[in-house]
């Protein structure tokens, strides 16, 4: 049988629709947010998007530069100042040391690696003793070409 939609039915659909509508909207939104944020993330522009947000900043990259910051903080007269050098002095910088030391062992070890086990000299000997071999059979064979021309020579004028 035929059954007429009443029109309560049709608001239901209409809202279904502007509701698929609305989330297919939001996600293309999510979308281009996404491909935005990881744009700016390698542009390096992070500070325009969030302009309330401390910006951070690597201050140390090698051993020396954390040992001048601890020495920075050393002689300071502000009580957070001189907690933040007594932090960096006993709990940081034996262990940043530790890391620098393993981080240099293992690129040394990488290097070893990367080297030939042994070196060896016997290919080396072997092809200067073959050019040698060759050098002597030429020099034999040349002596050899001298004394059958001379006997043909010879032979020719008698």
């Amino acid at each position: 049988m035929y059954k007429e939609e009443s029109p309560k039915g049709d608001e239901k659909k209409k809202r279904k629709d502007k509701h698929k509508k609305k989330k297919k909207k939001d996600k293309k939104k999510n979308k281009k947010k996404k491909r935005g944020e990881a744009h700016s993330a390698s542009s390096g522009d992070e500070a325009d998007d969030a302009p309330n947000q401390p910006r951070w900043s690597v201050a140390c990259l090698t051993l020396k530069d954390w040992e001048d910051l601890t020495a920075k903080y050393k002689s300071s007269k502000k009580k957070a100042e001189k907690e933040l050098y007594e932090t960096l002095a006993e709990s940081f910088l034996p262990e940043i040391v530790k890391m620098f030391a393993e981080k240099e062992r293992e690129e040394r070890r990488r290097l070893l690696m990367n080297m030939p086990k042994r070196t060896s000299n016997r290919l080396e000997r072997k092809k200067q003793d073959q050019e040698e071999r060759d050098r002597i059979l030429a020099l034999k064979v040349s002596l050899l070409f001298c004394f059958i021309s001379r006997i043909f020579f010879n032979f020719y004028l008698i």
